[in-house]
This record gives C-alpha cells, structure tokens and sequence, in this order.
C-alpha cells in the first residue's frame, strides 16, 4: 500500500510539473513591469502539489518546470534558477503551513499569502545578488535601471527598483495563485483524499 501511495505521488507530482511547465511557457507582459519580466501561473500546480502531496512535491514541480523551460530559456538559465528559488520559498511555505490549520479553505489563504510574503521577500536578495548581476553582462546595469525609471522616474538604483516593483510583483502573482487555488479547491479535493494520512 505505501509503495502504491508513492507511485501515485511520484505520478501525481510528474503531472503537475507537466502543467506547470505549460503554463510557464503561457507567459505575458503587464503594464506595471519592464518588458522583460513576465507574469505567469505556473505557481499554482506547485501549490496543489505542496498541499496535497508534500512540500516536497511542490518543490519537485517548480524543478521540473524550470529544468524543462531551461529548453527554451533566453536567460542564459539565471532566469530559471531564480524562477525555482522563489517558487520553492513560496510552495514550502504554503505547504508547511497549510498543514497546522484544521480549516482547510482557510489554511490555504492564510499559508498562501505567508508564503506569497516569503517569495517577495526572498525575490529581493535573489534579484539584487544573483539574477541582475548575471544580467547586466548582457546589458548594462544602468540600462535595466532606465526600464524601471520610465515606470517611475523616481527609481534611481537597483535596490529602489527591486523593492518598489519586483517585491509587490511577487506578492501579487502569489496572492493571484492562492486566489485560483482557493476557487477550484472544491474541483481537486478528491486530489487531497488520496494523499490523507489515516
């Protein structure tokens, strides 16, 4: 019977990662970003994944979606480990708290937004450290600082426009996936029964 649930998770896992890498590459501009970052809703199989399976599984499903995008990537590949690490800041945490609430609906928007907080807050010293410096070898700093500055001329460093549009960013695309997730819980909480300890 273990060795079945795993299979089942295993499978279950592999799935979600298929529609995450799906949705990741169903990617658009909005209005409030520079053109070149994106908004997508590959998030939201990670957190059936965490909720429903593991933590881990979640985790598993932003890997696969980014090792599969890596295809495709025109950012040479830092696009897609930031990608993971923020969609892994943001899945762990849901998945973790989701478990400590007895509510089920209520646990997920209170571990959803947590962990929408989490990946905001992780998005900034990712950015600043990791994903830009990788970045400005391709253009420069100042450039990339000119594409926020035309949103808000008040932007006159990095810093200032990482925390001014990139932290919301990532709070509000993470907010939007618990919203979805909350809408269709009632579709995949047969999703949920199989993966229940007795």
């Amino acid at each position: 019977m273990k060795n079945k649930k795993s299979v089942l998770a295993l499978t279950t896992t592999a799935m979600l990662g298929a529609v995450a890498t799906i949705l990741m590459m169903l990617e658009f501009s909005t209005p409030f970003m520079p053109g070149f970052i994106k908004f997508d809703f590959s998030e939201l199989p990670g957190v059936f994944a965490a909720i429903a399976i593991s933590p881990a599984s979640g985790v598993l499903v932003c890997l696969i979606k980014n090792a599969v995008h890596l295809i495709v990537t025109t950012t040479g590949g830092i696009g897609e480990v930031a990608n993971f690490i923020l969609g892994a800041a943001f899945v762990l945490t849901t998945g973790y708290l989701y478990r400590y609430i007895k509510d089920k609906k209520l646990s997920l928007v209170v571990s959803g937004v947590t962990g929408s907080l989490a990946m905001a807050i992780v998005s900034l010293p990712v950015n600043y450290y990791l994903t830009y410096p990788v970045y400005s070898k391709m253009l420069p700093i100042d450039a990339i600082i000119g594409m926020y500055a035309e949103l808000n001329p008040s932007v006159n460093s990095l810093f200032e426009a990482l925390l001014i549009f990139n932290v919301p960013f990532n709070f509000i695309k993470g907010v939007i996936c618990v919203v979805i997730a909350a809408i269709l819980y009632k579709s995949v909480k047969p999703l949920f029964k199989k993966f229940e300890t007795k």
